[in-house]
């Protein structure tokens, strides 16, 4: 079926606000040629006033839940959001998805991050640009861990409006078959899926499936062992279990940090599962700058652990007007600007092939 997935060149591009409305609205006319059912509908205010999207789209019985955009840092996902809507009504195959399922997508949840971030919002992407102005919210305003319980949508307290909203949509259904929040990362070894860990045992073959798409597309595999931190386990190369809320908790707990523990709320996946049935989760993680993994300085991590570490006080630097420990970082470490429609078309893949995978189980 994704034989006929290509990404355009216009399908690259910052979805802030006036574009995200303008292309929403070249969709709704698009769905209106090919007759199929669809609506797209303002939910809600973000926190700085900026409109929430949400679209509709199919007619069938099994529910799919898509959110991009959670993190201020990470733009790809919208973009993803936007080019699965376009293949599911434009691709002749897709019309059995349609019948199957119905797509409840909420194409940019965190408008105020992408606004805050349009700095460096530049096409081809810029590893200094991007480490001089890149803004990422701190726990407690991260959207992905904000969603409500769904027995308090509407009256659990310091809830973020977007995450009122979202949940408040996503709640028309009261069970999905699949959830998945689109998102990137600023630098990795490849590519990073996570799988809800209820699935680990029956996803073998959209894991090769998956993993043959992201060397085609020129994207290694990106592996790390976290031990469980946060929640993630490893799987195999390439693969790792979805982040928890309560993993979450119990990390700045061991680090005597009980505030910032209690400002973690339900992210989408855990939200969309608590409305019943037993959805397969999963997260699209896809850098944004790849890094070779055989750079490593010294022993003790792999280069992603050692990039990390070495970052912030390269940012601090750079953002005080010293480019050259950023520069010495970039160099080292081989950061290089990924093939960005591959970016995107990885995404759309991940989404279509859980769904097959799903139908053929």
């Amino acid at each position: 079926m994704t034989d006929s997935l290509k990404i355009p060149p216009d399908a690259v591009e910052f979805l802030t606000d006036d574009l995200l409305a303008q292309r929403l609205e070249e969709l709704t006319a698009l769905a209106a040629d090919h007759h199929h059912s669809f609506a797209v509908e303002t939910i809600g205010l973000s926190r700085g006033g900026r409109a929430l999207h949400a679209i509709t789209l199919g007619t069938g019985p099994r529910p799919v839940g898509i959110t991009a955009g959670a993190h201020a840092d990470e733009p790809t996902g919208p973009m993803a959001a936007l080019a699965l809507v376009r293949f599911l009504l434009t691709a002749p195959g897709a019309v059995s998805l349609l019948e199957q399922h119905t797509f409840r997508i909420c194409p940019q949840v965190n408008p105020d991050g992408a606004a805050a971030n349009a700095a460096w919002f530049h096409l081809p992407l810029a590893p200094l640009l991007y480490f001089r102005h890149v803004v990422r919210e701190l726990p407690g305003d991260d959207v992905e861990f904000g969603y409500p319980d769904p027995g308090h949508i509407h009256d659990e307290p310091n809830v973020r409006p977007a995450n009122r909203a979202v949940a408040a949509f996503l709640a028309r259904a009261n069970h999905y078959s699949f959830h998945a929040s689109l998102h990137s990362m600023a630098t990795a070894e490849g590519a990073w899926f996570l799988i809800g860990r209820e699935f680990i045992s029956t996803t073998e073959p959209l894991r090769k499936t998956l993993a043959a798409h992201a060397v085609r597309l020129g994207f290694p595999l990106h592996d790390t062992e976290r031990q469980g931190d946060k929640g993630f386990t490893r799987i195999a190369p390439g693969f790792c279990t979805t982040p928890r809320s309560d993993a979450m908790r119990d990390h700045f707990l061991a680090q005597d940090d009980p505030h910032t523990a209690g400002l973690f709320k339900l992210n989408s996946m855990e939200f969309v599962q608590r409305l019943g049935g037993n959805p397969l989760v999963m997260v699209s993680e896809m850098p944004l700058f790849l890094i070779d993994a055989a750079t490593l300085p010294a022993p003790g991590g792999t280069a992603y652990q050692q990039l990390r570490k070495e970052l912030p006080p390269a940012m601090e630097a750079l953002r005080s007007g010293d480019e050259a420990p950023a520069r010495d970082l970039i160099s080292r470490y081989h950061v290089r600007t990924v093939d960005l429609r591959a970016h995107v078309e990885l995404q759309v893949r991940m989404v279509i092939e859980a769904l097959q995978f799903l139908a053929d189980a």
